[in-house]
C-alpha cells in the first residue's frame, strides 16, 4: 500500500521588500523551491550538490561500486536544455505558449539514508503553469546583445582567418610560436561567446526579476518516494510500505497585491 499526499501552498505577496541595514532593501521573489524531489523526502536543497551548467556535472563516481550512492541528486530541465539553452534567445521568444510551459518542466532524482538507516529513492518532476512576468520575454531587454556577440564573433573569425594564413608563411620558430599561442587565444575566445552571452542574458534577468519580485505566478510538481530497508552492508532489503512510500502533487502559487 502506498500513501497519496497532495499539498497546496498559495502565498500573497505585498508590494514591498524587506528592510536590511538600515536603508538597503532586499526584495524576496517567491518561487517553487530547487529541488522538489528533496522537499518531498523532507530534507533542504541546500544538502544537495548543484551546477551553473548540465555539461558540467559528472556522474562517473556514482558507479564505481555499482550500487546506488545515498546522499546525491540530479536535477535537469531537458527540454530547455535541448531546445533553447544553447540557441538564440529569439527561438524561445518566438515559441508558443506551450513550449515555453515545457521548457520550464524540471526533473530531479536522489537518494538519501536517514537517521533509521533507511534508503529513501525518489524522483520529481515540476512545471511552470502561468508566470506573469516572465524575463526571458522582454526583448526589449537582451535587443542589444544579439548585435553585440554577431558582431565579435565575425571580428574574431575574420582575425583568426588572418593568423591562419600569416601562420603557414612565418620562418622564424619563435614567431609561429607567438602565432600558434593568439590562434589558440583567439580560438578560445569564439568559443566562449556562448557562455558569456548567457551569462548577459541571465544577469539581465535577475535584475528584472528583483524589480517584479511580487509578481504572480503558478507551479506544479510530483514525486515519488520509496523507502527500503537496509542490511549492515547498505544493500537494499524490503521496501516499507507505510507513509515513507507514497505520491506527492502540489501546487506552489503567488498572487502580488
Amino acid at each position: 500500500m502506498a500513501y497519496f499526499v497532495m499539498l497546496c501552498f498559495t502565498v500573497f505577496a505585498q508590494n514591498g521588500a524587506e528592510t536590511i541595514d538600515g536603508n538597503r532593501l532586499s526584495p524576496k521573489e517567491f518561487t517553487i523551491s530547487a529541488s522538489p524531489v528533496f522537499d518531498l523526502m523532507g530534507v533542504t536543497p541546500s544538502q544537495v550538490n548543484r551546477t551553473s551548467d548540465i555539461k558540467d556535472f559528472k556522474v562517473d563516481w556514482l558507479f564505481k561500486s555499482w550500487r546506488l550512492s545515498p546522499n546525491f541528486g540530479i536535477q535537469s530541465q531537458p527540454v530547455w536544455e535541448i531546445l533553447y539553452n544553447r540557441k538564440d534567445l529569439k527561438k524561445y521568444q518566438e515559441a508558443s505558449f506551450f513550449m515555453r510551459r515545457l521548457a520550464s518542466l524540471d526533473l530531479s532524482i536522489g537518494s538519501i539514508l536517514n537517521e533509521e538507516n533507511d534508503r529513501r529513492i525518489g524522483f520529481s518532476g515540476k512545471i511552470n503553469l502561468f508566470k506573469a512576468k516572465d524575463p526571458l520575454l522582454v526583448k526589449d531587454l537582451y535587443s542589444d546583445l544579439g548585435e553585440k556577440y554577431k558582431a565579435e564573433a565575425k571580428q574574431l573569425e575574420a582575425e583568426l582567418k588572418d593568423i591562419r594564413i600569416k601562420f603557414d608563411t612565418i620562418q622564424s620558430v619563435i614567431e609561429k610560436s607567438e602565432a600558434r599561442n593568439q590562434m589558440e587565444a583567439t580560438r578560445e575566445q569564439l568559443l566562449s561567446i556562448n557562455s558569456r552571452r548567457r551569462e548577459d542574458i541571465n544577469s539581465r534577468a535577475r535584475m528584472f526579476v528583483a524589480e517584479n519580485w511580487n509578481a504572480s505566478s503558478l507551479d506544479i510538481a510530483f514525486g515519488r518516494i520509496n523507502t527500503y530497508q537496509t542490511d549492515s552492508a547498505g544493500s537494499l532489503k524490503s521496501l516499507r510500505m507505510n507513509r515513507n512510500t507514497a505520491w506527492g502533487v502540489w501546487l506552489n502559487g503567488n498572487v502580488g497585491f
